[in-house]
C-alpha cells in the first residue's frame, strides 16, 4: 500500500519572515494557519507590534481603512500608539495627504497631530506637494512655520533650491551665514551642485571655489575627480593622478579598481604598468587582490586557478569566508566533488555566519535558495543551526 505524502505544515519563507518579525517558533507556526493572513504584510505589521494579536488586529483595521502595511509601518514608528498610528493614516486619507509628506514634516512638528496640522496649513495655502516637501527642507533651521515660509520665499527669490540652503546651513550653523554663503556663490556664478559636491568630500570652501575653476581649465571631469577622493586620495594626489592618467592613455575606472582593491595611489600607476606588460585583466586583479593579503600573489593565484580551471568568480567567494588561499582552493575542490555552488556556499558561510562543516550539513539537508533565504533569517533570529534547520525541514 502506498503511503499518503506528508502534508507540509506551512512556507518555509513565510515562517522564517514570522519568526524574524519577532514572533516565536510556535506563534509563527499558528499564524500560518490562519489562511486569511498575508504573511509578507503581517511581517510588516507584526515587526512594529507588541505582540502577535496587536498585529492581527492592526491588519484588519488596514483593511478596513484601505491603507497599506508599509504607510502604517512607518507612521507607527514615529506615533505613540497603534490608535495613533491608525488615526493618523484615517485622517490623511480623508484630506488626501500621502504619508510620506506627514513622515517629512513630523521630525520638526513636535508630535503626529502637529504634523497633520502643518499639512493643513500649506493645503490651504493651496502649496503643492513639491512645496510641502520644500517646506520640510527647511523647517529644521527655522524656529516656527512662519519662519519656514518666509525663508522659502527668500530662497525663491535667490533662485536658490531649499536642498542647496540645507546643505548651507548644515556647513555653517546658521540661517543668515547660509544665506549669505549662497548669496556670495550665487554673485560669483559658482555651480552649487558641484559647489557641494566637493564640499561633501572635505574641500574647504575657498578651495572648492578655486578648484572648480581649475577643473574646467584642464578639462577634468568633476565626476572623476570626486571618485578619486572618495577612495582616499588627498586633493593633490587626485589632482595630480589624473593629469598622469591622460598623459598614459589610462582609464580613470582602471587606477580606482586597483586603488579599491586594496593598494596605494603611490603603486597604483606601477602596478596599472605590470599588468598592461603582463597582459592582466584590471578586472581579474582588482578581484583577487581584494582577497589577498599581498599584491605580489595575485599574478600566480591567477596562474593556478587558469591552471586548475577555477573560476575567479568562485575563488573570490570561497577565498572571502575562508582563512587562507590553500585553504580557499582546498574547500572549492570539495564544493566541486560534492557538486556544490561557490555562490551558495559563500551565502551561508557569510549571512549565517556558519562554520564550513555547519554550512555543508545545511546544504545537504536543504535545497533550493528559498530555503537557503529562510535558513538565514532563522539564524539571526538566534536558532542554531540544527534547530533552523529541523525547523525548515518539517516545514518543507
Amino acid at each position: 500500500m502506498t503511503k499518503t505524502p506528508k502534508k507540509p505544515r506551512g512556507n518555509p519563507r513565510h515562517y522564517a519572515l514570522a519568526r524574524e518579525a519577532g514572533d516565536e517558533p510556535e506563534q509563527a507556526l499558528k499564524v500560518l494557519r490562519i489562511s486569511r493572513v498575508d504573511i509578507p504584510s503581517y511581517a510588516v505589521v507584526r515587526a512594529v507590534s507588541d505582540s502577535q494579536r496587536e498585529a492581527l488586529e492592526v491588519l484588519d483595521a488596514l483593511s478596513l481603512l484601505g491603507a497599506s502595511v508599509h504607510a502604517y509601518a512607518q507612521v507607527r514608528k514615529v506615533s505613540d500608539s497603534r490608535a495613533e498610528a491608525l488615526e493618523v493614516l484615517k485622517t490623511l486619507r480623508e484630506r488626501d495627504f500621502r504619508f510620506i509628506e506627514w513622515t517629512a514634516v513630523r521630525e520638526t512638528s513636535g508630535s503626529s497631530q502637529g504634523a497633520l496640522v502643518v499639512l493643513e496649513q500649506l493645503d490651504e495655502r493651496h502649496e503643492r506637494t513639491l512645496v510641502r516637501w520644500r517646506y520640510a527642507l527647511v523647517r529644521a533651521a527655522t524656529g516656527s512655520y512662519q519662519e519656514a515660509i518666509d525663508l522659502l520665499a527668500e530662497l525663491d527669490a535667490l533662485d536658490v533650491r531649499p536642498t542647496y540652503f540645507t546643505k548651507a546651513w548644515r556647513q555653517c550653523g546658521a540661517v543668515d551665514e547660509a544665506m549669505t554663503l549662497l548669496e556670495a556663490l550665487r554673485e560669483r556664478g559658482v555651480d552649487l551642485a558641484e559647489y557641494f559636491r566637493l564640499r561633501e568630500v572635505g574641500d574647504p570652501h575657498d578651495e572648492a571655489v578655486k578648484l572648480l575653476e581649475t577643473l574646467s581649465e584642464h578639462g577634468i571631469d568633476i565626476n572623476d575627480y570626486l571618485w578619486l577622493r572618495t577612495i582616499g586620495d588627498s586633493r593633490a594626489e587626485a589632482l595630480e593622478v589624473l593629469k598622469e592618467l591622460r598623459g598614459r592613455g589610462i582609464a580613470v575606472a582602471d587606477y580606482a579598481f586597483v586603488r579599491m582593491a586594496g593598494d596605494s595611489s603611490a603603486k597604483a600607476l606601477g602596478i596599472l604598468e605590470m599588468l598592461r606588460e603582463r597582459e592582466i585583466s584590471v578586472g581579474d586583479y582588482s578581484a583577487v587582490r581584494g582577497v589577498s593579503n599581498r599584491r605580489q600573489n595575485v599574478p600566480g593565484v591567477l596562474e593556478t586557478l587558469r591552471k586548475y580551471g577555477i573560476s575567479i568568480g568562485d575563488f573570490v567567494v570561497v577565498r572571502g569566508v575562508t582563512g587562507s588561499y590553500r585553504e580557499a582552493l582546498r574547500v572549492l575542490e570539495e564544493l566541486r566533488e560534492r557538486g556544490i555552488p561557490a555562490e551558495r556556499y559563500g551565502y551561508i558561510r557569510r549571512s549565517a555566519d556558519d562554520s564550513h562543516d555547519e554550512a555543508l550539513v545545511t546544504m545537504e539537508v536543504l535545497r533550493g535558495p528559498v530555503l537557503d533565504g529562510a535558513y538565514v533569517r532563522l539564524r539571526k533570529v538566534g536558532d542554531s543551526p540544527a534547530k533552523a534547520r529541523e525547523a525548515l525541514a518539517e516545514l518543507a
